[in-house]
């Protein structure tokens, strides 16, 4: 449910979970700490408190997909296995693994150009506060193209954004092919 909801309604939810009398402040009074930290008014707290909600989001997805790559992989391969005598864990290593692979290295490349795209969760969360806690490189190239209306360095470092993305895909595919041994 998570992942199909809008991010809009995610966020207040989860603004509302962290307030004073939000369920993680309680529990964390409920563990006696007299002061508990104003999660998204707190420089250190605002950060992993928008990871926490993102990650939370983003779980169901890397789990729908994982259990579809489950169910399809080839049962007639853990069957020679085990006529082969070989164990659950040697399967597990040796099979499984290997065979998730391609699905592994597909959740990770979208998952970290995922990470990049938290726009929205900043926006109605902290815009970018307190002070600069939670000014991301997205919030960045948003403030600075419509706020201080610098198109083009805007433009500019979407482009170094994109670079790098790319860069890092490349990086991983290569790695990829290496990785995968069947």
């Amino acid at each position: 449910m998570p992942y199909i909801s809008n991010i809009v309604a995610v966020a207040i939810v989860w603004v509302m979970m962290y307030s004073p009398w939000g369920p993680f402040t309680q529990l964390v009074k409920l563990f006696g700490m007299e002061n508990p930290p104003q999660w998204l008014g707190d420089t250190t707290w605002a950060l992993p408190a928008l990871m926490l909600m993102t990650v939370w989001s983003g779980v169901g997805y890397s789990n729908m997909i994982y259990t579809s790559a489950l169910q399809g992989l080839p049962q007639d391969v853990y069957e020679a296995a085990d006529i082969d005598g070989a164990n659950e864990i040697q399967k597990f290593f040796r099979l499984t693994i290997p065979f998730l692979s391609p699905t592994t290295f597909f959740l990770i490349i979208t998952t970290f150009i995922t990470s990049f795209q938290v726009f929205a969760p900043i926006q109605i969360m902290t815009r970018g506060g307190p002070g600069t806690a939670t000014n991301v490189l997205v919030y960045y190239i948003y403030t600075s193209a419509f706020t201080f209306y610098k198109m083009g360095y805007a433009s500019a470092m979407s482009w170094i954004l994109f670079l790098i993305l790319f860069g890092i895909t490349m990086f991983q595919w290569a790695g990829q092919k290496k990785w995968v041994s069947y």
